[in-house]
């Protein structure tokens, strides 16, 4: 289409851009659609220039201006190379003169005129990269910053901000037509020859700015920030990889090239960014800006900092600054958590040994100990009114963080006399904002049920959620310990105790309903209890849990000063009040903390069993739990060779073969007997309370302890006989009593163990066989009660299951063996209950998971049977038509999600199987599941991640371990199968595209190891896999960054290079001919000539190689096929 410019079409235009503005109420679907395509069809005519040219002269609507602006834009990228040298300059002079002469311009539209100059400023850099030729475009835009006039200062800035984000090639530029590698060109030279020359520019402006003039100012520091967050082009032998690589989501340091040494290491250059935000900071938005360029300035890198010195004297000199600036003012809300980045970006990037010449590092922490006490308190205020943005509680996680981090990096000496002064104050204060008056400084709301909303109602747990800022805490008082008196936490702990006990006795006594004060000793007590658990004990999984050394070394050089007798009793005597304990004061302060949390512990549990259940927090009861969990798997019989020294008392209170450890097992197991009889409606604390019982059973030497604890044995009895309080259990909960009694008659119990396996797991059978074995279960079967009671046996034979071990599995299959082989009934009874057939799906998972390695060929085989039958049962006899298993897949993400992971089980454990079951057994239960579900799989389903993960994850192994199954596969189930790997190759990230390639590999292997017989009767799977050369070659071309990927792609491409070696040249031959360039031409032709297309016979030789050889041509390929 050719556009003429007349006054109908600035009307059109006018009218066009309105009706696709405006609301649905005065236009309809049809009139904007039709608005917008004559947008679309004025943006997309033909040599538009002076059709634009004319609209922008005498249209004075801002939405007509910009639709002309933007065309305009298309246009030049579009047809930047037909237009001759004259045209171009023409162009250019009259947008930039349009820009500086017309006032009142909408700022949208200046930006997007301004984005044409800089667009036209990079392309003719392709052409020409002589500075001197753009030296005069510059002197004209600094001559406008300094002109004084706000709007030509603002049109300069506009063009400045625009040149710097087009030529930063990042995912803000425009798409101009230019090759990766001339992106690459451009970058550098403007890094070289222009963007230095911006930043003094802007550096110069700054200087005179008038801080009045906000507007002017914010632009100046967008600019600097651009800058400031620069990512510099690499040396040339590491510019390949990076070159144009941009995550804004990982932080940039501040590493200009060495030509920059002079500017950025002169004293002025700080001193001019403290001098402008000590003017400017009560402006929030400028104020926000000017932090981040001095944030991106503390962590100065790179060439211009290869001398020590430079970095110990611009670091002495950014400290200086610093402290001027804010030794003695009031921090504003506002810039909180910009201050807290700058201090964190100074400790994160320098190392400590820099600091220590500069002589302030002293002065630094004592400054960074008052912003962490003062935001805690105003972050404590924000959690209180519960504010959305939470900005005092972000920059005190970033101070916090930073104290980690001293702490890590110093010696021992160091965090003594450094850190141990502030790391009292800090400690201290952070538990005062949560504790009232007068011992804290926490205000009180007037509701007292309003404490116990904040525990209860919040998204996350406090203990997730503030975990980064108690572990920050917890470090900090390591380093504050002191011999002569017990920590805070204890003493505010014990004082707290003891009120609550003296709260509920009143209660209790004379009806006095202190509600207010109850729920605040509560909340109270939450917070000192998160506190004592990270103090004592690190929360992990997967590793063996070790005291914490600053921990112990306290308890041992505390020896002289304790009384082990009294230790003991303090420890042994929760029922008694610290104060009437004689000589309490000389208790080891690890036992006196710990057994702290048991007096709460004792309270709560006397008081369940007195029913104020009523009255008792839940999330206190949590905490206890959570608290008692993680220190029995740190303390209570821990194991002392992992230990080079070792606390006396600790080993008297909680080591082998102690008195303390025994009475600790078994009162612990009273506990969890009393939560489990009393919470029964608190599913959190329920899970907590299953979560201490399966710490106590895993380990066998705790494990030894609580089979001697008759209320244990009475709890096993009434739970398996599902009798009593333990019979309205939730199913999570009876999962996990399961797997721990498991536990339990695992360890070595001798000749008591088959009557503990007749005692437990006999009574839960012959409750599922009276139900599936009577007369009327398939009348009754609907009933309510008979689906809760499967769902409850279902359940905990998954909790069996879970407590597998290479020990055992033999005997807990044969167990299971009797309800696996009769679920496919079950399915058959309960095909229209969703939640039956998920645990039934999930009982197979986990038993896949947790035996297959470890049980018998037979029952392998036996396994692999039952699992075809439910698969059938449930894929095939449930449904009658394909739409109605559709529907059923779109319902019910979470089944087709166990169906993969059940399958990956089954793949990837038959493949170490040590009992050398019949592999193709399994493959083939495997390809008969996913025969079914392939027709099913469709896009929209593979958004969900999980889904989509576990699906690739399954294909993959399939592909490697059993590709001659692959091969085999009908033509309609191989074109679905390899349609999933197409897609999986560009569409759902990172991640599943390196397990398609994977899957590829394997596929592509096999083909090759029989490629004599595809040369002359190729088979579907490899005709199929001629398809991915093309895409596995863009897939080398587009993540030539991320190693993972390449490698597979690499392999891959090697692979199919073997099996489809006419492929490959007929694909170089049409990459070759789409290139309009000749030089290009002839680049690609040297650059493939060097891979040979033909590998040679010798793959462990000529593999590496050529893999060698391909990345290498990638690379210098890579620049001319990516086009942005």
């Amino acid at each position: 289409i050719v556009m003429s410019y007349d006054i109908d079409l600035v009307r059109k235009l006018e009218a066009a851009t309105q009706a696709s503005l405006a609301p649905p109420n005065l236009v309809t679907a049809s009139q904007r659609q039709e608005a917008e395509e004559f947008i679309l069809s004025f943006r997309q005519s033909k040599v538009p220039f002076h059709v634009c040219k004319e609209i922008l002269e005498n249209s004075a609507t801002p939405s007509v201006q910009y639709q002309a602006a933007l065309t305009l834009k298309e246009a030049i990228v579009r047809e930047w190379t037909t237009m001759d040298q004259p045209s171009r300059l023409s162009l250019q002079q009259f947008i930039l003169c349009y820009l500086t002469q017309r006032n009142g311009m909408a700022g949208y539209v200046r930006e997007i005129l301004s984005r044409i100059l800089a667009v036209m400023l990079k392309r003719s850099s392709v052409a020409c990269n002589d500075p001197e030729h753009r030296h005069p475009f510059y002197q004209h835009l600094a001559s406008l910053l300094s002109s004084g006039n706000e709007e030509m200062e603002r049109v300069g800035c506009s063009i400045l901000s625009s040149i710097c984000v087009e030529f930063s090639a990042s995912d803000k530029s425009s798409n101009v037509g230019l090759t990766w590698e001339e992106h690459v060109k451009c970058k550098v030279h403007f890094e070289k020859n222009d963007l230095q020359q911006i930043f003094q520019l802007i550096t110069q402006v700054l200087q005179n700015a008038d801080p009045n003039k906000s507007l002017i100012c914010a632009k100046y520091y967008d600019i600097a920030e651009i800058i400031l967050t620069w990512k510099f082009s690499p040396d040339i032998g590491a510019r390949r990889r990076t070159a144009l690589e941009y995550d804004p989501t990982v932080k940039i340091n501040f590493e200009p090239p060495k030509t920059w040494k002079s500017q950025i290491l002169d004293p002025r250059l700080v001193q001019l960014f403290f001098m402008m935000h000590s003017k400017i900071r009560g402006n929030e938005q400028i104020c926000h800006t000017s932090l981040i360029c001095l944030a991106q300035l503390a962590t100065l890198q790179g060439q211009v900092c290869e001398q020590e010195q430079d970095v110990v004297n611009f670091l002495s000199n950014f400290l200086q600054n610093f402290l001027h600036v804010y030794s003695s003012v009031t921090i504003l809300g506002h810039e909180a958590l910009g201050i807290s980045n700058v201090i964190r970006s100074l400790v994160e990037t320098h190392k400590l040994n820099i600091w220590a010449p500069t002589n302030l590092f002293p002065h630094f922490l004592e400054i960074t100990a008052r912003f962490t006490i003062n935001f805690g308190i105003e972050a404590s205020k924000e959690e209180q009114l519960h504010e959305d943005d939470q900005i005092y509680m972000d920059s005190c996680d970033n101070l916090l963080d930073v104290w980690t981090t001293l702490i890590e990096r110093m010696n021992d000496h160091d965090k003594h006399h450094l850190i141990g002064p502030w790391a009292v104050k800090i400690v201290e204060n952070y538990i005062k904002y949560h504790i009232s008056p007068p011992d804290g400084s926490r205000e009180q709301t007037k509701e007292g049920g309003d404490l116990e909303e904040e525990v209860e109602e919040l998204e996350e747990e406090d203990r997730d959620r503030f975990a980064s800022q108690l572990i920050s805490i917890s470090s900090l008082a390591h380093k504050k310990q002191t011999n002569k008196h017990p920590p805070t936490t204890t003493r505010l702990l014990e004082d707290r105790t003891n009120r609550l006990h003296g709260q509920l006795q009143r209660l209790k006594q004379n009806g006095n309903y202190e509600v207010d004060e109850i729920m605040t000793t509560l909340y109270e007590d939450h917070w000192l209890i998160l506190l004592a658990g990270h103090t004592l004990a690190d929360e992990c999984e997967g590793e063996t849990p070790l005291i914490p050394p600053e921990i112990l070394q306290h308890s041992i050089d505390q020896k002289p000063l304790v009384d082990e007798t009294t230790t003991m009793n303090v420890l042994g005597s929760p029922q008694m009040k610290i104060g009437e304990i004689p000589g309490a004061e000389r208790t080891d302060h690890v036992v006196r903390l710990s057994s702290a949390v048991l007096r709460v512990s004792e309270i709560e549990t006397e008081s369940l069993k007195t029913g104020m259940i009523g009255l008792l927090s839940p999330q206190l009861s949590e905490d206890i739990l959570w608290f008692l969990r993680i220190w029995a798997a740190t303390y209570l019989l821990y194991k002392e060779e992992y230990y080079k020294e070792l606390s006396p008392v600790l080993s008297c209170a909680f080591g082998r073969d102690s008195d303390g450890s025994k009475w600790l097992i078994r009162h612990l197991v009273i506990k969890i007997m009393t939560s489990l009889t009393h919470w029964g409606s608190e599913t959190k604390v329920l899970d907590e309370t299953t979560k201490l019982l399966l710490t106590l059973v895993e380990s066998n030497e705790r494990c030894h302890l609580v089979v001697e604890c008759p209320e244990f044995w009475d709890f096993i009895s009434k739970f398996c006989q599902n009798i009593g309080e333990f019979s309205n259990l939730p199913i999570s909960v009876k999962q996990n009593i399961m797997s721990a009694i498991i536990h339990t008659g695992s360890t070595n119990m001798n000749q008591y163990k088959d009557k503990y396996w007749q005692q437990t797991l006999a009574p839960i059978q012959n409750r599922y066989h009276s139900l599936v074995n009577d007369t009327n279960f398939i009348k009754s079967s609907q009933n309510e009660g008979i689906m809760e009671e499967i769902s409850t046996i279902l359940s905990m034979y998954q909790g069996v299951a879970c407590a597998s071990t290479p020990q055992n599995s033999t005997l807990l299959f044969s167990y299971l063996s009797h309800v696996l082989a009769g679920c496919s009934k079950l399915v058959d009874v309960y095909h229209n209950c969703g939640n039956l057939i998920l645990l039934i799906l999930e009982l197979f998972v986990e038993v896949a998971h947790k035996q297959i390695c470890y049980i018998t060929k037979t029952q392998c085989q036996h396994l692999y049977e039952w699992s075809m039958h439910i698969l059938k049962a449930i894929l095939v006899t449930k449904f009658s038509n394909k739409t109605r298993i559709s529907k059923y897949f779109n319902m019910h993400i979470c089944d087709l999600n166990i169906f993969f992971h059940s399958f990956q089980n089954n793949i990837c454990e038959t493949e170490i199987n040590l009992s050398g079951a019949d592999d193709i057994l399994a493959a083939d239960v495997v390809l008969f599941g996913l025969e079914i579900i392939l027709p099913h799989l469709n896009t929209q389903l593979l958004l969900y991640p999980l889904l989509c993960s576990e699906y690739f994850k399954l294909i993959t192994f399939l592909c490697e371990i059993y590709p001659e199954k692959i091969d085999k596969l009908s033509e309609q189930m191989l074109t679905t199968f390899i349609h999933s790997l197409q897609i999986g190759l560009s569409s759902y990230g990172t991640e599943n595209c390196k397990l398609c390639l994977e899957a590829l590999e394997g596929l592509a292997n096999h083909c090759g190891r029989n490629q004599p017989a595809n040369l002359h009767n190729p088979s579907n799977l490899h005709i199929a896999l001629a398809g991915f050369v093309k895409p596995v070659f863009d897939t080398l071309i587009v993540h030539t960054t991320n190693m993972e990927i390449l490698r597979a792609a690499s392999d891959t491409f090697y692979l199919l290079t073997k099996s489809h070696p006419q492929l490959i040249d007929q694909l170089f031959q049409q990459i070759i001919a789409t290139q309009p360039d000749p030089a290009h031409k002839v680049r690609l032709s040297e650059a493939f000539h060097q891979l040979p297309v033909q590998p040679a016979s010798d793959e462990r030789t000529d593999r590496p190689n050529f893999i060698k050889t391909l990345e290498a041509m990638v690379y210098k390929i890579r620049g001319i096929l990516c086009v942005k």
